[in-house]
């Protein structure tokens, strides 16, 4: 163009703009049109005024806007400051046009992101930055280093900033930045920082927004503080009363106390675990834990207990009686090594360790840690929380004390109720005991044992269900030895012995055996003492290796031991009187059984051993007479029902067995445990198959001579007393008497007897006699008369006579004595072939007498045709004597039988062979 107008836009007398107006050819504009185009320059002032003011109203309502939406989140989020922040941060990316806004905390010696407006890539290309040092080399820390605003047009120019801000700002194309501190009591606690992608400043409506925008932060994060404040306040107070409402309903056991102070601390100190532990014979132990992970609680449980004197915090804070407070347990030089292992493996960096005192002593600790420090609310908190813990502590120490005095009192009449009520028996007083102290010294496992011939045995409980129990109960009896258990040493040396560990080295096997079967791993052995002898023991064993009764504990434990000495002094006294008055009872009652029973023994024998069963208190008793070589069965009494007897004879010579060394050595003869070590092989077997373990053995003497012996058994192993000896010897004596008393008799009832048995023989030879005369002519009266006399002579069920006609047996006369009556019998037509598979037929080839005395079951291969017809017709024991003349069988044979097993003797043989005689005489 080549001719050109100019019109300046004016405000306020300040130009703002131009309309410029340009001709192609050589034209002037007009004066009117120059008016016309400063009219357009006019309106277009207004139209530029009208916009700003419409823009800044909008900025300013924005503002206000966004001033009231934080206000509104800050209302709304009373216990949570970061909702706060994020509305702040994206209020401000809105409002500022910004690449990047970021709301800074201080922590410590640095400052850290807590809220922020990039994208995710940005955040996460950013974030091995922070936290960042608070140093004067960053915006943000400019700012709160200063306290003041910090605003930087651009950040290429500024020489303060840092070569890391630097770096940060051109990765993320920062160009400019405006940081306004965040400020509390004259000190920054944080900034919020504006980045632009342009260099330029900020308007200053910006710049006041922004320290707006901080102000509000800083309302937030107070009433966020005041809030908390107050609501820890409240919860410390519930979490107070809660502990003494506890306490208030646990007044016998400060378990729940403790797990109650231990869980409140954790929560309310938000803290990663917490731990109350006390302090007992020289240990700091576990008493409660709370923890937020189950590998914590595995790691802090597997720590404890630990020793008094260890190099730990807990037990220096317990031994030095100071609160121990640590904020940075790694960087602590003075903390020991092992505390900070254990402060790297928990994850935690802070604790606080408050001994419990108490007493003028102190009982043990809280200890809690966190992996950021403890405020000081917190840790009056804690203090709290211990004086708490001391004040259950004492509650239930005294409560306990005065439970367990009225328990021991209790406890005490209770046995000594038992001791009247049970005047002639121990056990129950004993079985008493044992209840009372197992139930007073729970988790305690009692025991009570005896001394009874020379070996110590377990005496209550009776018996015992636990399994725990039984396996100790099966290591006795044990020897009385000062060099074995401890409970021999007890009742030798008269004096308590304790077993800190059962497994600690020079420990006694058997107490080490006992330990693993009883699964317990300490004991306390108290004497029950008489006279200054020990004569048993009251033992208390605990599964936990250095548990050791308290002096109170082991008062009670010796009145125990006091009671029982008096019921056994009681019961002996009573058991004397009636076992003296029992003696007597049975020896009286012997020697009645002796007179009513002249003629035969064995009543006597019954009443002997059935005596040494009940009152000697054996399972069984065994009475033999010595005959030849053998000691023979006689009779028994048993408690088992006879399992336990051996009825077959037994070698007097044999020195294995207690029997022969009875005969042998004429004396008694005691084995007071058969598993012993000294004792025969075959004694072991036997006791074992025939289940006893001790027993004793008797002669009787006559004029010095070995008759027989009282054997008696027992279940248990130990000796028998000098009176259980004295009163077996009497019933010897007695079983003597017997004998004597029966000999006596019968041998002048055998004098009678022989007398008798001949005038019977001899008058029924001359009856017979009398019958041949009178049957000269006829054989067969003679042979009937034959045949009577032989069956009732010889006790025989039949007698049969037959002659051998051929090769044939026939019968001729018979005589069978039977229940309704003697039935006689003449010739008939019954007939048996000669055979030497039969009796007659061996006795006729053979010609002599033949007897069997259990036809049913011959020697092998011998007469299976008799064995045949003895078990058709159900006869036992058979005699066949054959008619001789001239020592030659003259085929005939007397044949007698009996249903029983019962041979004949030799008269009674001879008698026959006389019979025989006169039947020949007959033919």
């Amino acid at each position: 163009y080549r001719t050109y107008l100019g019109i300046p836009i004016l405000r306020d007398g300040i130009a703002i703009g131009a309309i410029g107006c340009g001709r192609r050819d050589i034209k002037p504009f007009t004066p009117a049109q120059i008016e016309l185009v400063q009219a357009f320059a006019d309106q277009a002032v207004i139209a530029i005024e009208n916009v700003r003011l419409f823009n800044e109203t909008k900025e300013a309502l924005e503002r206000q806007t966004a001033t009231a939406e934080i206000l509104k989140v800050i209302s709304s989020s009373p216990t949570d400051v970061q909702p706060v922040f994020d509305a702040i941060v994206q209020s401000c990316m809105r409002l500022f046009g910004g690449l990047d806004v970021a709301l800074n905390m201080v922590r410590g010696n640095t400052f850290d992101r807590v809220a922020f407006s990039v994208s995710r890539e940005a955040r996460d290309e950013t974030a091995d930055m922070f936290p960042m040092p608070l140093s004067g080399e960053s915006i943000a820390g400019r700012a709160m280093l200063r306290g003041e605003l910090v605003h930087v047009d651009d950040l290429s120019t500024e020489s303060w900033v840092g070569e890391r801000t630097r770096s940060i700002c051109r990765r993320m194309g920062f160009r400019s930045a405006l940081s306004a501190p965040m400020m509390r009591e004259r000190k920054a606690i944080g900034s919020i920082i504006v980045f632009r992608g342009v260099t330029g400043r900020f308007k200053n409506e910006q710049i006041a927004l922004l320290q707006a925008f901080a102000d509000q932060a800083v309302i937030a994060i107070e009433n966020v503080r005041l809030f908390n404040e107050t609501k820890e306040a409240l919860e410390r107070q519930t979490a107070t009363a809660e502990i003494l409402k506890v306490i208030a309903g646990s007044p016998d056991d400060v378990q729940p106390v403790f797990d109650s102070i231990v869980e409140s601390a954790v929560r309310l100190c938000d803290a990663i675990y917490g731990a109350v532990l006390t302090v007992d014979d020289g240990m700091v132990h576990l008493r409660s834990t709370h923890t937020v992970t189950d590998e914590g609680r595995a790691i802090v449980e597997a720590l404890f207990p630990l020793p008094l004197e260890s190099n730990h915090l807990t037990p220096i804070a317990i031994r030095e009686r100071r609160v121990i407070r640590a904020d940075r347990l790694q960087d602590d030089p003075a903390v020991p090594e092992s505390s900070r292992t254990l402060a790297a493996a928990l994850g935690y960096h802070s604790l606080v360790i408050i001994p419990m005192r108490g007493e003028g002593r102190t009982r043990g600790a809280i200890a809690v840690t966190s992996s950021r420090p403890f405020t000081e609310n917190q840790a009056e908190l804690l203090q709290t929380f211990t004086d708490q813990a001391v004040i259950a502590i004492e509650n239930v120490r005294l409560f306990n004390e005065t439970k367990e005095a009225l328990e021991r009192q209790t406890a005490t009449a209770e046995v000594l109720k038992v001791i009247a009520g049970s005047p002639d028996d121990v056990q129950p007083v004993l079985d008493a005991i044992a209840q009372s102290a197992a139930t007073l010294f729970e988790p305690c496992a009692v025991t009570i044992t005896m001394v009874e011939g020379g070996m110590i045995h377990w005496r209550a409980p009776r018996r015992p269900a636990d399994a725990r129990i039984q396996a100790v109960s099966s290591v006795y009896p044990l020897p009385l030895d000062p060099e074995g258990a401890p409970s021999a040493r007890a009742i030798l040396e008269a004096r308590i012995v304790e077993i800190p560990d059962t497994e600690a080295p020079g420990v006694p096997e058997v107490t080490r055996r006992a330990g693993r079967g009883g699964e317990f791993r300490s004991g306390t052995f108290v004497p029950l003492i008489r006279g200054g002898k020990g004569i048993g023991t009251i033992i208390l064993t605990h599964e936990t290796p250095g548990f050791r009764l308290q002096e109170k504990q082991l008062e009670l434990v010796r009145s125990f031991a006091d009671q029982a000495v008096i019921a056994i002094e009681n019961a002996r006294l009573f058991n004397e009187t009636n076992e003296a008055l029992e003696r007597q009872t049975a020896t009286a009652e012997i020697l009645k059984v002796i007179s009513e029973s002249p003629t035969d023994v064995q009543p006597v024998f019954d009443a002997i051993v059935g005596s040494c069963t009940r009152l000697l208190a054996c399972n069984h008793a065994t009475l033999r007479l010595v005959k030849g070589d053998q000691a023979e069965f006689a009779a028994s009494n048993s408690t088992q029902g006879g399992k336990t007897v051996v009825k077959s004879p037994m070698s007097i010579h044999d020195d294995a067995w207690p029997t022969s060394q009875a005969v042998l050595g004429r004396e008694v003869v005691q084995i007071p445990d058969t598993s012993a070590e000294g004792v025969s092989v075959q004694m072991k077997q036997r006791g074992e198959q025939r289940g006893f373990r001790s027993l004793m053995v008797a002669p009787l003497l006559r004029d010095n001579d070995v008759v027989g012996t009282i054997n008696v058994h027992r279940a248990t192993p130990g000796r028998f007393t000098e009176k259980e000896v004295a009163l077996l010897e009497t019933f010897a004596s007695q079983a003597v008497i017997a004998l004597e008393n029966v000999r006596l008799f019968n041998e002048l009832g055998a004098r009678n007897r022989e007398v008798s048995e001949a005038l019977e023989r001899q008058t029924a030879t001359a009856e017979i006699l009398g019958v041949i005369s009178a049957s000269p002519s006829d054989v067969q009266p003679v042979l009937e008369a034959v045949v009577e006399r032989a069956a009732r002579l010889c006790g025989s069920d039949d007698a049969v006579l037959w002659l051998l006609e051929g090769e044939w047996f026939r019968l001729h006369a018979r005589f069978q004595l039977a229940a309704d009556g003697p039935q006689p019998g003449g010739p008939g037509n019954r007939s048996v072939r000669l055979d030497l598979g039969t009796i007659m037929g061996a006795a006729v080839l053979d010609c002599v007498p033949i007897q069997i005395e259990d036809l049913q079951n011959p020697p092998a291969g011998l007469y299976p045709e008799g064995q045949r017809r003895a078990i058709e017709m159900n006869h036992r024991t058979t005699l066949a004597v054959p008619l001789l003349r001239e020592g030659s069988a003259l085929g005939a044979i007397l044949l007698l039988r009996r249903k029983a097993v019962r041979p004949f003797t030799d008269k009674q043989i001879a008698l026959l062979q006389t019979f025989a005689n006169q039947a020949v005489i007959a033919i």
